[in-house]
């Protein structure tokens, strides 16, 4: 598989530096208006497949920027969800001991109140891609997606290696990877950003 993992562009939450990732918003005009910049100035291939997440933000985000033969929604690749931390800033947190758990947490296994914990968002992550890779191995695939997203299946499946954020792209930006199976498992090599 071609694969080209894009992330989706800029929403009011984005600009207002909230968290957001389970809220389903649209994007904003200053989002619509960097991705119709960018459509114009570095066009990409028609694709195989574009997927989405079923969100507004990646939904539109596909509409803007790509051309494919075929169109689908994965809802397992939607972004982490933040229980009650969901529209809220670092501003607005960083006094709560829940949230103070949260960021400093190593492991991964404390989860966001009522939301997600970053390990179980990278097994939902994980356990859908591999048989997406599967399914699409012999198509030029876009997946529109979420910057945690990108980041889950980079992380994890990508023979280079780099931190969590070295991997989160700009908003309408991303990587282009050769996907190949390794005993199921797909084994990414990076080719370039995008």
């Amino acid at each position: 598989m071609e694969l080209t993992l894009l992330r989706h562009g800029r929403t009011e939450a984005n600009e207002q530096h909230l968290y957001c990732g389970s809220t389903d918003l649209h994007l904003s005009e200053n989002g619509k208006t960097e991705l119709l910049t960018l459509a114009a100035s570095r066009p990409l291939p028609v694709f195989d497949v574009v997927a989405d997440t079923g969100m507004h933000r990646t939904r539109e985000t596909a509409d803007l920027l790509c051309l494919g033969e075929r169109r689908i929604a994965v809802p397992e690749f939607r972004e982490m969800n933040f229980g009650l931390f969901e529209r809220k800033s670092y501003e607005m947190l960083r006094t709560d001991p829940r949230y103070i758990q949260w960021i400093t947490d190593e492991t991964g296994d404390d989860p966001c109140p009522q939301g997600e914990s970053r390990n179980a968002f990278y097994t939902r992550v994980r356990n859908r891609f591999v048989p997406f890779a599967a399914q699409y191995a012999a198509a030029r695939v876009c997946l529109v997606c979420h910057g945690g997203t990108i980041c889950a299946i980079l992380e994890s499946f990508c023979t280079e290696k780099r931190t969590f954020y070295e991997w989160q792209p700009s908003f309408g930006h991303g990587w282009r990877l050769n996907v190949t199976l390794e005993a199921g498992i797909p084994r990414l090599c990076l080719l370039g950003e995008v």
